[in-house]
């Protein structure tokens, strides 16, 4: 509900903007301007927030981003014609019949389409690369490198290899990419963000107050196997059986800046993203599914539905300073 009440609020200066500029300045034409932006922005949110993520979120993943920007533009192009048609109805002109009125705002739907497809088009680019990803790119936040503390989960799903050789590839590749999708929301939700995926491994980050705040990095992790679960018999009957993962949590100081010319990207190096993979790694070895630092959780306040066990210190390979670990899990399980 906040994103369609910021984008109406949004359209309606968008609306108001346009109208002045395009027609005559006045209450009338700024109100108009306001009803249709209102119009088109609202019910673009409601397409995009509850029908292209909830309903058909894995009908538009499963298509090509071509085919998906050309629906998106349609859709839009729909709603801008509902908008411009239903101001008309609302407010009929007796001295002009709906024909004449269509072809007066022939300017308004030119306008309409181009802005919808650039929408969509940077909507579709800005899912391509990931969450703020391409906002950090536009602004250059990360242009000169900058060195931040940060928070960091590696998840690296369970037996990989064993399905690789069960299923096959191809089909292992599904089973890959629908795992990463379903944890796609509780990271999101947790206020995280998917740095990259490295084969079977999800990498995700979080800004220091957003990955502590309510303890968002662990509720995380516990939210990812909670919908794992819930889709159990969903990936039982598709691949016989449901992905598991371990997860490894740290915390420490980062650079981040962008890397490489042809293909660039933002790469954090530091001894923090190193020492969470020996984490996550070592899961194997203490035979634990979870594991976090003691510096990531003498910074946080531990949720009550979850315990962690001091399992003592772990000095991490090619690491000279030990580091406090602790198994986490959820309470009663």
């Amino acid at each position: 509900m906040r994103r369609i009440i910021s984008f109406s609020i949004f359209g309606a200066i968008v609306g108001m903007v346009y109208t002045q500029m395009a027609y005559e300045v006045g209450f009338v034409s700024a109100l108009r301007g306001a009803y249709v932006g209102t119009f088109v922005a609202a019910f673009a949110a409601v397409f995009e927030v509850w029908l292209a993520r909830k309903l058909l979120k894995r009908l538009f993943l499963a298509l090509p981003f071509l085919v998906t920007l050309i629906i998106r533009t349609l859709v839009y192009t729909a709603i801008i014609l509902s908008a411009l048609v239903s101001q008309f109805l609302v407010a009929p002109n007796e001295d002009m019949p709906l024909s004449q009125f269509l072809l007066e705002i022939e300017g308004d739907v030119v306008f309409s389409l181009i802005a919808s497809l650039v929408f969509n088009f940077t909507f579709a680019v800005h899912e391509l690369l990931g969450p703020k990803v391409l906002w950090n790119f536009l602004t250059g936040r990360y242009h000169r490198p900058i060195r931040e503390e940060r928070v960091f989960l590696f998840l690296d799903m369970v037996g990989s290899t064993r399905l690789t050789e069960r299923l096959g590839d191809v089909v292992f590749h599904g089973m890959l990419n629908d795992f990463y999708i379903d944890l796609t929301d509780p990271v999101l939700r947790r206020k995280g963000e998917i740095h990259r995926y490295v084969g079977d491994e999800m990498v995700v980050s979080w800004p220091l107050d957003a990955g502590l705040e309510d303890a968002n990095c662990l509720r995380c992790v516990f939210e990812c196997r909670r919908v794992l679960a819930d889709r159990a018999e969903i990936y039982g009957a598709a691949y016989g059986e449901t992905p598991a993962f371990r997860a490894g949590l740290h915390i420490g100081h980062v650079v981040i800046g962008e890397m490489g010319s042809a293909k660039k990207e933002f790469v954090f190096v530091g001894d923090a993203v190193n020492a969470t993979a020996r984490i996550e790694q070592a899961c194997k070895t203490y035979d634990r599914d979870v594991m976090a630092s003691g510096d990531l959780l003498d910074r946080l306040i531990l949720p009550s539905d979850i315990a962690a066990e001091d399992l003592g210190m772990f000095e991490p390979r090619g690491r000279s300073r030990k580091i406090q670990v602790f198994a986490l899990s959820a309470v009663g399980a």
